[in-house]
């Protein structure tokens, strides 16, 4: 008997087909070739030693010029901090900022590793809320911070990773006002922040610049490139990387915040061990040529192109059900679908096992503190569906299977 076909609807991993090996080799090439005609200054301290406690200078330079460019708001080479990734940069920011025993706030759903992360930590962990449609209870927040003096709240602003939704501009701005109040760090995880699909029309201002300043401007986002000074705020952190835009392998990210914070975090004793330290010294020189050359802009535009296809492949499938629910996406690798209350949720847990259909319950990853609560008891209706990794015929036809299952599971 032929073994039954999966359909890997659970990882959010890029697709195959999106990543481009012939521009990371002729990034490499173009890397290669500046230390071979020693073109510029420290040529093989900068590419083959130990790098720059801060990162890479050019790399910031070229970086900091393309998040400019790109989130429409002025980034300076000394906001930023090369890491390996964002778990590397939550890493750096809490060694840095936060002492053991020290109280941090996590919204819920969120991956239990990142709970793990800050028990590991040793720091004391709560948990909010984060509503459907994006928002937070701030009142709720604020007391929140109040009563166990928080020092640190870690939300994914936009295209929330279960959720798919984002938090309002109105929130953000009301978020940072807060964080400035109280003095806790905002750590923000802007992963899917160069993710929307449409730039110009749907793209929110991250939460990192929504002082009341730029928020006032809202109607010139996108449409000039605002000045903005991180100190403003020094509380708000952004964390990225390119792991997702190009590929997970390369291990290259960034905090971007004030220079306040970034001073004191090149300072941490394993970011200088040895002859300087830094993080992906190498990957990062492959990067910055990989900027220069224009194929991240390349790489992002064939992405968004690509997502935003699949999204539309997966609507004309999945819609017109009586028996769940979804929003359209507008940003990100998932969606999140609501079954109704005809569904028995265990009923269609054991038909997709069967039929090797992976997806994400909403319950599945819910940490153990917040299992038992009744505000996520809605949860084991909901189910997270990343519909990007798949090539196109998988992708059309995993579907096909999963609405059909879905529709034989009423009760």
């Amino acid at each position: 008997q032929a073994e039954t076909e999966t359909f890997d609807f659970k990882n959010g991993h890029p697709p195959d087909d999106q990543v481009f090996p012939e521009y990371l080799k002729q990034s490499l090439d173009h890397a290669l070739s500046i230390v071979k005609d020693k073109s510029e200054e420290n040529w093989v301290y900068r590419f083959f030693n130990f790098g720059e406690e801060q990162g890479d200078t050019t790399l910031r330079n070229d970086l900091s010029a393309y998040l400019t460019r790109n989130l429409s708001f002025t980034v300076s080479p000394e906001n930023l901090l090369v890491t390996g990734g964002v778990s590397s940069g939550l890493y750096i920011v809490c060694k840095t900022l936060l002492l053991p025993g020290e109280h941090v706030l996590v919204e819920a759903p969120v991956n239990p590793f990142f709970v793990k992360f800050f028990k590991d930590l040793f720091l004391n962990v709560h948990f909010i809320d984060r509503h459907e449609d994006g928002t937070l209870d701030l009142d709720l927040l604020e007391a929140t911070v109040l009563k166990h003096n928080i020092k640190a709240f870690y939300c994914a602003p936009t295209s929330h990773s279960y959720l798919c939704c984002h938090l309002p501009l109105e929130q953000r701005n009301k978020l940072y006002n807060l964080s400035l109040k109280h003095k806790f760090y905002l750590l923000a995880d802007d992963l899917y922040e160069f993710f929307y699909y449409d730039q110009d029309s749907t793209r929110i201002a991250p939460l990192s610049v929504c002082s009341d300043e730029v928020v006032s401007k809202k109607e010139l986002h996108r449409k000039e490139v605002l000045r903005y000074d991180f100190s403003s705020n020094p509380y708000v952190i952004s964390l990225c990387s390119v792991n997702k835009m190009i590929n997970p392998g390369l291990r290259v990210g960034w905090i971007m915040a004030d220079a306040s914070v970034i001073d004191k975090a090149v300072l941490q004793g394993w970011i200088q061990s040895g002859t300087g330290g830094g993080q992906s010294t190498t990957m990062s020189i492959v990067i910055r040529s990989y900027i220069n050359l224009g194929f991240l802009d390349k790489t992002m535009e064939k992405n968004r192109e690509e997502y935003k296809k699949k999204a539309k492949i997966s609507d004309e499938i999945l819609r017109g059900s009586e028996v769940y629910s979804y929003g359209y996406p507008d940003c990100g690798y998932f969606l999140w679908m609501k079954l109704s209350e005809k569904v028995d949720p265990k009923k269609l847990r054991l038909k997709l096992e069967k039929e090797n259909i992976q997806v994400v319950f909403g319950d599945s990853d819910l940490p153990d503190e917040c299992k038992d609560k009744n505000e996520y008891q809605y949860l084991a209706r909901r189910i997270r569906v990343c519909f990007v990794k798949l090539p196109t015929d998988q992708l059309m036809k995993g579907l096909k299977v999963f609405r059909k299952l879905t529709e034989d599971s009423v009760i």
